[in-house]
């Protein structure tokens, strides 16, 4: 079901970023430097404060899935279950500013995870709908099979309170709208295809 979901968010999370010329007109992003750059050599470096990744949660505070549910083990999967962790920690939570800067539910309305049913019917005899549906029973199921039987868990760092579906729709949300993979090296074996799956404030505009 994990793998599913991670199927969805992977096809779901393509963004193109452009910049406009004076005249409206489609004009190159450019990088200018005063030095020298090697090939591999950092250029930017993001305070741990600003973004979320799945293996960091891994690491940390969802170090017990590995054992307890493994099967949950999928970057995208991982990613919103921390997200909806430290949602739930309100102010305790040491992502609290970050959170609290992602969109809200509503800004997040035109995304398919949250169309309407009556939306949904509109799409009837198209692909479409199947796919939207699907999403929807999707959400639903992880959320009952998984997400609350992993925070009802004694050992989870949920404490045994359970977020609503309502909490996971937009942590998932979240995930698909706001994320990206990085190719990092030092990402080890946890990431998709070597990387490491982060999320961060400024994907959301990407």
């Amino acid at each position: 079901m994990a793998a599913a979901i991670a199927a969805a968010a992977a096809a779901g999370t393509a963004a193109v970023a452009a910049a406009r010329g004076a005249a409206g007109r489609a004009a190159p992003l450019q990088l200018k430097t005063t030095a020298y750059i090697a090939e591999d050599q950092p250029m930017l470096m993001v305070p741990s404060s600003r973004f979320i990744s799945a293996e960091s949660m891994l690491e940390e505070e969802l170090k017990f899935l590995e054992k307890a549910f493994p099967e949950v083990i999928v970057p995208p999967f991982v990613l919103a279950l921390g997200l909806l962790l430290h949602g739930a920690q309100g102010r305790d939570s040491k992502f609290h500013p970050l959170i609290k800067s992602l969109p809200s539910g509503a800004e997040l309305r035109n995304l398919p995870s949250y169309m309407k049913p009556a939306e949904r019917r509109m799409l009837k005899g198209t692909d479409a709908f199947a796919l939207a549906s699907n999403l929807d029973q999707e959400i639903t199921e992880t959320y009952e099979q998984y997400v609350r039987p992993i925070a009802a868990a004694a050992d989870s760092p949920f404490g045994g309170k359970v977020p609503p579906l309502s909490r996971w729709r937009w942590s998932l949300a979240i995930t698909w709208r706001c994320s990206i993979t990085l190719p990092l090296p030092s990402a080890g074996q946890r990431g998709e295809s070597g990387g490491i799956k982060v999320l961060a404030r400024f994907l959301c505009d990407a």
